[in-house]
């Protein structure tokens, strides 16, 4: 047979202060609990900034790439001048013309270095593309964020 010892409650006994329930709630400032409000223009900007960011990092690592694919690009190119020299003498002629001209001059590219078009439905619903091209990084960047903002201000919205 079992016996079970006597419950004494907390309170009866001296010298042992009063426990609290539960532990305090922490003070959160209204400024924390406030959702901040939605701003298509400033998610257009931060998509924009977000894609120049990704479009920067693979135009540095491209005389990287070009380096690693050297060998495979000779190659191909050998292969291209083996079939060339097989079927037409003047094709080839002019092949080598063609590189002797790009190894002399280089390579041309004309056009700003920095280019985008943004595609938006105008207030009353028609389609438009707007491209802006800019010399310079940051006035690129600024006259994409100026245009996203004025778009935002004027009523387009964006086009999937």
């Amino acid at each position: 047979m079992a016996i079970a010892a006597p419950v004494i409650p907390l309170e009866s006994i001296p010298g042992i202060p009063e426990q609290p329930d539960d532990l305090p709630d922490p003070v959160v400032p209204a400024a924390a609990l406030a959702v901040p409000p939605d701003d298509p223009a400033q998610r257009l900007r931060d998509d924009v900034h977000a894609m120049l960011r990704v479009w920067d990092a693979s135009i540095d690592k491209m005389p990287e790439l070009l380096d690693k694919h050297y060998a495979t690009l000779s190659t191909l190119l050998s292969q291209a001048l083996t079939t060339l020299s097989a079927s037409e003498a003047g094709a080839l002629q002019h092949l080598v013309e063609t590189l002797a001209t790009i190894q002399a001059q280089g390579v041309q590219v004309s056009g700003s270095p920095y280019a985008a078009t943004i595609h938006a439905k105008t207030p009353t619903g028609f389609a438009v593309s707007l491209t802006i091209q800019r010399t310079d990084g940051a006035a690129f960047l600024d006259a994409l964020s100026n245009m996203a903002t004025w778009l935002h201000q004027a009523g387009y919205t964006p086009l999937p």
